[in-house]
């Protein structure tokens, strides 16, 4: 059978708006999101602040630090994201979306300052913030485990 562009239009169309007609009920997918700011995330995990510390009293070379860091960094992001991970897919949250949660700067506020509040990537959201539960998990998480992994 050989289709026409016509057909193939009208195949298309009825195919497309069957979904518009009144009859048929709408079943729209829900994606539930929610928001974690991870800044508030990294500053309020006790384990985070406990790495930093550790490395404080190392007394590593300059050139060293930057690499410490950088493990403490990623490590911790490694674990917040798995957390993160687990509570949403308990949840049926199906995107989490980074947000910062900080205020206005001063109007006299340097203007780097400002710029990086002008130029955060969420504007506005009127989703979950997941934050205080993920704290909780990591927190609860590290004071389980006797604070021995920090070390």
């Amino acid at each position: 059978m050989r289709l026409t562009h016509a057909t193939l239009a009208v195949l298309v169309l009825t195919a497309t708006a069957a979904p518009l007609r009144s009859d048929v009920p709408e079943k729209a997918p829900t994606f539930p999101i929610a928001l974690v700011d991870m800044a508030r995330t990294f500053n309020e995990y006790r384990k985070f602040e406990a790495l930093n510390e550790d490395l404080k009293r190392q007394q590593l070379p300059a050139r060293q630090q930057p690499q410490k860091l950088g493990e403490i960094f990623r490590s911790t992001y490694l674990e917040v994201v798995d957390v993160i991970q687990n509570y949403s897919r308990k949840h049926g949250i199906r995107i989490v979306l980074r947000t910062t949660s900080s205020a206005p700067p001063d109007p006299r506020a340097e203007l780097k300052d400002v710029q990086t509040w002008v130029g955060r990537q969420m504007v506005y959201s009127d989703g979950i913030d997941i934050t205080d539960e993920i704290l909780q998990q990591l927190n609860e998480k590290y004071d389980g485990a006797g604070r021995q992994d920090a070390k």
